[in-house]
């Protein structure tokens, strides 16, 4: 083998080498940010699952704790079981279902789907949704309904029948120290989908295993929404109101199709899974989360979510391209390596001046490429300087990995010898020309510094409205190398900049997308609390605008008054577990039902105290503490003075103020004089006595907020 014929073998030997790992490192990094996806979307679905499974336990607490564990509901219970006339058993049957209908047509708008009374031998005293059926022996098909009578304990989880399926909560029943039997308070995996996929905004349905039906009272039954899982041969489809969209459900099924051998792997080893499927220029991440029998690791059901995900395709698309356009680059390279030897006898000098020339070029190329790779520090933050997404060469160069990053304001990075003024200047020059130039020195996680040339400009959607601010940094020490090979990479640059601006504003569009449905939730779900009290007009939106005001002259920074606006139209949420009959009736409570109505504090707090978001965790404060009051007197834990927080004593002044002074069931609006009298006689009392001086010496521009927004 001559010296050309081993060039030329070498030569493609590192050609092959070169291809193989940089087809491996674009593979690692994609399959990497391909699982991250799928185990974010894995969390996200899991939590909504568990948040929505919160909120049908604390309304099934409510309904035994204020309803069927009462002295009349029991005692009921108790003449039923010991009477021999099944004459005086059916009225006494007849007079439960009276007492429970109501509260039942109610809370079946939430989900509720079963109501069951059964006595200890586990015989039916009463289904309210079914009262024709009594008197039947459950013990064959509902065995968490025989556990709790056999052991007397609560028990809460997932139970197929023999024709649906439901998530139960059985509570025992006593009376006078005498076991009784039990009730069944169970929510229809229908509305849980359906929660969550309205709520939550994202597609979700059940699958559920068809062994655990009776299969011949299932393919007759009428009323049993349930159809062939096109996922999974051994499963069935939960229909729900979702599925009238057909577009949106024939696109579904498309995507169940095309990922039916990676669903069917995950559905066969039984855990929870995801895969994804592009189609239409985009990604859909299509998530598994298993449902396991009560005390079994059997798997009886899947709550599935569709989720779009563009970030992903555009990931996939990169790689693809990054690797093409590598393969033919190292390949053009190579064979004009291959020319060059062929040519060696009669371009031999010619041949060695080119070759020293291309290895300078190439190696002074492969340091740039790596300079700029770990320099390109890229980060975006919302419009209070909240990190949203930081870059690799972010986290490399300040030690702080992208979760530690995530949340918090830039200051987490910045060195005490910066001065205040600078910081200040860039806020300003942000807020009046939409970008600012700089040199900021930092501190890493490990307490050394680092220099950055900083370019921070604000973000914008595609209605042109300012979402936040992003910004891009670069090493100081490596830019004059960068700068003398400008030229070079200004061809590479033009087409990278295209794409990285076209990527960008797919980008932001979703992100402010994301942003302002979050925002739009959190002040429909407000104006539900309200609405369900016949609260009307613009009461939530006075209360978030005199909480904003307050919270600025209280001192409160803008950033955390906004946030206050945000969230103090939730302070109410509470209201949608309390009934009717309790909520908006006319006229002064009752013990019981005052009783009943305060809890709406603490059941707003746990529907919403889950979430690690600031805006949220702010609405929950406020729905827990805005009925305390200055002195100590008030409720669900009598907290006094400045124990309260500054966003719930707010709120509680502001609520006060619009609630006196507008129309409600049970009065008329008082007038203004007789509310100022009141502010100042409960000064100290109910109120802070701060935020009292506030409001009365800026009486004006309240009242002009109130004015504006009149119902």
């Amino acid at each position: 083998m001559n010296y050309l014929t081993k060039t030329n073998f070498l030569i493609v030997l590192v050609f092959l080498l070169v291809v193989s790992f940089v087809y491996k490192t674009t593979t690692d990094t994609l399959t990497a940010y391909q699982s991250s996806a799928y185990t974010n979307n894995l969390n996200i679905l899991e939590g909504n699952y568990r948040m929505s499974l919160d909120l049908y336990e604390v309304i099934a607490d409510n309904l035994y704790n204020t309803i069927i564990a009462q002295e009349s509901t029991l005692s009921l219970l108790d003449n039923a079981k010991n009477t021999d006339s099944s004459l005086q058993r059916s009225e006494l049957r007849k007079q439960l279902y009276k007492t429970l209908q109501p509260y039942y047509e109610h809370l079946h708008k939430n989900g509720l789907n079963i109501i069951l009374f059964s006595f200890e031998n586990n015989h039916v005293f009463l289904r309210v949704h079914k009262p024709s059926k009594h008197s039947d022996d459950i013990s064959s098909v509902r065995k968490m309904i025989v556990n709790v009578n056999e052991n007397k304990e609560i028990v809460r989880g997932f139970e197929q029948g023999k024709i649906s399926h439901a998530f139960r909560n059985i509570y025992p029943l006593y009376y006078k120290g005498k076991y009784l039997g039990s009730v069944d308070i169970s929510f229809s995996s229908e509305s849980l989908q359906k929660h969550i996929s309205e709520i939550y905004g994202v597609y979700t349905h059940f699958l559920v295993k068809k062994s655990v039906f009776d299969t011949t009272q299932w393919s007759h039954s009428r009323n049993v929404n349930y159809t062939q899982s096109v996922e999974h041969k051994d499963y069935l489809y939960t229909l729900s109101t979702l599925d009238n969209n057909q577009t949106k459900s024939s696109l579904y099924n498309q995507l169940a199709q095309l990922a039916h051998e990676a669903i069917e792997q995950g559905i066969n080893e039984q855990q929870k899974f995801a895969t994804s499927v592009d189609k239409d220029g985009t990604s859909y991440i299509l998530s598994f989360k298993p449902i396991r029998k009560y005390k079994s690791s059997e798997v009886l059901a899947y709550i599935v979510s569709y989720t779009q995900n563009h970030d992903l395709y555009i990931v996939k698309r990169s790689y693809y391209l990054v690797n093409i356009g590598l393969f033919f680059i190292l390949l053009l390279l190579a064979l004009t390596l291959l020319y060059v030897m062929r040519k060696k006898d009669s371009l031999k000098e010619e041949v060695k001046l080119q070759t020293i020339t291309i290895e300078k070029k190439k190696q002074k190329l492969e340091k740039t490429l790596k300079a700029f790779d770990k320099n390109v520090i890229y980060s975006r933050t919302d419009l209070q300087g909240f990190i949203t997404h930081v870059s690799e060469a972010f986290c490399k160069i300040s030690g702080y990995t992208e979760e530690e990053l995530r949340g918090k304001p830039h200051n987490i990075v910045r060195h005490p010898d910066m001065p205040k003024e600078t910081f200040k200047e860039m806020w300003e020059a942000l807020k009046q020309n939409g970008f600012w130039n700089g040199d900021i020195k930092n501190k890493r996680k490990d307490g050394t510094y680092y220099w950055v040339h900083s370019k921070v400009e604000r973000d914008y959607n595609d209605l042109g409205n300012a979402i936040g601010y992003y910004a891009v940094r670069e090493d100081i020490t490596d830019k004059k190398e960068v700068e003398e090979l400008k030229a070079e990479l200004e061809e590479f640059n033009r087409d990278l900049e295209t794409q990285v601006k076209e990527r960008t504003q797919e980008i932001i569009a979703l992100n402010h997308e994301i942003q302002e449905t979050q925002r739009e939730v959190v002040f429909t779900m407000g104006a539900i609390g309200e609405s369900r009290s016949q609260e009307t007009g613009n009461h939530v939106k006075r209360v978030a605008e005199y909480s904003k005001l307050l919270a600025l002259y209280y001192g409160v920074d803008e950033e955390n008054a906004e946030t206050l606006k945000q969230a103090s139209p939730m302070h109410d949420i509470g209201k949608v577990a309390i009934p009717d009959a309790v909520l908006n009736k006319p006229g002064r409570f009752n013990d019981e039902e005052r009783k009943v109505m305060d809890e709406h504090a603490r059941l707003g707090y746990e529907m919403l105290k889950h979430s690690s978001r600031p805006l949220l965790k702010m609405a929950a404060t406020i729905a827990y503490e805005h009925h305390e009051k200055w002195d100590g007197t008030g409720y669900p834990n009598k907290l006094a003075g400045e124990k309260i927080s500054i966003y719930g004593r707010i709120t509680a002044l502001a609520d006060v103020f619009d609630a006196l002074g507008s129309d409600r069931v049970y009065k008329k609006a008082w007038e203004l004089e007789r509310i100022l009298e009141l502010f100042k006689e409960e000064r100290g009392k109910h109120f802070d006595p701060k935020l009292i001086d506030i409001f009365l010496e800026n009486l004006d521009k309240f009242l002009e907020i109130r004015d504006r927004l009149k119902n």
